[in-house]
């Protein structure tokens, strides 16, 4: 699903105030929840308090509302990702529009995984992006915005790898028909390669996840600042619905073509797990070319466009949604 994402804004009367205080408060150019603050004449140790109870009701938010929009995103995307999946490695088996049903359970197979584990890891990423971001502009300030994002999305990322890539092992093999469930794939990766099997393949996702997320995210805030100056509203927060939908389809789409590359070898590195043969990034590379060529490394590209343009087109808003809505009750 999206990661691979900067994270939308709050209602302006957020609690994250506090910490940005020392940056200067909202800004067009940086999204941050909130708005100015006067200096507050309260004793350090009461602002740091605040400070503190920000972060920590920021990350709560960000924490339900990401685990709500991955969820509904990656339910509604998982037959597009069963192609793309089995596409990039080499098995597209069990596409027979003859027989509708069977395909149908086919596209879903393994569906209950994201059902479990899709909010974790999601929440996991938002719960830590966006504190950490409020964080970093509170000390960097609000001129280093590129930076700021940069920093934020790499260390969220690596926050959520601790559930993701267990799960995407699974995720892909049972996509693929190599397991047919998920107690017989965990338990048999778990036999062959012991505890670190459920890892293989961290640094393909790593390579391939770093890349599209600042590339995402980048997109995705500075498409946001670029919108409202062009449309002359206040602010981000007088964005619509389908300006949300329409930035996050484009940022995402974009991001999941130029880095499709790297999901060819995530798919098939992570497909090995629990078997025997090279499990190594260049041994993969080096077998799509000489199998495929140079193109081979852009398979399931148009449906990872499709995957994650649509996924942005769905994922934004209901976060945006979540977030605001969480923000008003917990005023």
């Amino acid at each position: 699903a999206m990661l691979f994402s900067g994270a939308p804004p709050l209602s302006s009367h957020s609690a994250c105030a506090a910490p940005r205080a020392a940056a200067g408060g909202g800004s067009a150019g940086l999204r941050l929840r909130g708005g100015k603050k006067e200096k507050s004449m309260a004793p350090p140790n009461e602002e740091r308090s605040k400070a503190w109870k920000a972060f920590w009701r920021t990350a709560i938010i960000s924490f339900l509302a990401g685990g709500l929009a991955g969820f509904v995103t990656d339910i509604l995307l998982w037959p597009i990702e069963t192609v793309k999946t089995r596409l990039q490695t080499g098995e597209p088996h069990g596409i027979d529009l003859t027989k509708p049903m069977q395909t149908l359970s086919e596209l879903f197979a393994g569906c209950h995984v994201a059902l479990i584990f899709a909010p974790i890891f999601w929440a996991l990423f938002f719960g830590s992006y966006e504190p950490i971001k409020d964080l970093m502009v509170a000390r960097m300030g609000k001129e280093k915005q590129t930076l700021v994002y940069t920093l934020a999305s790499t260390l969220a990322l690596m926050v959520c790898f601790i559930v993701r890539v267990p799960v995407e092992i699974v995720k892909t093999r049972m996509m693929t028909g190599a397991d047919s469930g998920f107690v017989q794939c965990f338990s048999r990766i778990i036999k062959h390669d012991g505890f670190l099997g459920l890892y293989t393949g961290f640094w393909s996702l790593a390579i391939r996840e770093l890349p599209f997320t600042l590339i995402e995210m980048t997109l995705y805030e500075h498409m946001r600042t670029y919108w409202v100056s062009r449309s002359g509203k206040s602010s981000d927060q007088a964005l619509s619905s389908w300006d949300n939908c329409v930035i996050g389809s484009l940022a995402d789409g974009t991001s999941g073509f130029v880095t499709n590359p790297f999901d060819v070898v995530k798919s098939r590195l992570m497909n090995m797990a629990g078997e025997d043969g090279d499990h190594g990034i260049m041994a993969i590379i080096a077998g799509v070319l000489q199998t495929k060529g140079a193109w081979g490394m852009m398979d399931g590209s148009v449906a990872r466009t499709v995957w994650m343009g649509f996924g942005g087109f769905v994922f934004w808003p209901v976060l945006e949604w979540a977030q605001n809505i969480l923000d008003a009750k917990l005023e």
